[in-house]
């Protein structure tokens, strides 16, 4: 499974002898999902496999792979910053959750779904809301 663009250049680079400019360019084109960047990739991908002794069929679908990749696939370290910033705001909700919530109430003003949920999860833990005192 390929979860990450670095793993998509590694597989050209091994696969179809790209050189690291040139895997950039496919992990470009799949990012952007420019179609026709992406069938020159997929040729010059399926050439260079050959040339590697790689039988053509299997380099056809390890790019439909790649292909696909595109829909789900980001940069590892965009990964990295999601899944901290993931962790400090299940740190804060679970330690902090009064000024959790007053951030989120007023960062999220208008989006009636998301505010309800928040209200939902105020009564859930036992938080009340007060209204505006002024």
């Amino acid at each position: 499974v390929i979860l990450y663009q670095e793993q998509v250049m590694q597989v050209a680079q091994v696969m179809a002898g790209y050189s690291l400019g040139r895997a950039d360019i496919l992990r470009k084109a799949i990012a952007k999902t420019d179609q026709a960047a992406l069938e020159r990739e997929g040729d010059h991908f399926v050439a260079g496999a050959r040339t590697n002794g790689i039988p053509g069929g299997t380099a056809a679908k390890v790019f439909a792979l790649i292909r696909e990749f595109g829909s789900y696939g980001f940069a590892k370290a965009h990964a990295a910053a999601y899944a901290r910033t993931a962790i400090r705001t299940v740190w804060l909700r679970c330690y902090y959750p009064v000024p959790y919530f007053a951030n989120l109430l007023s960062l999220n003003y208008g989006w009636r779904e998301r505010f309800d949920q928040y209200l939902s999860e105020l009564h859930y833990l036992g938080i009340r809301l007060l209204l505006p005192d002024i």
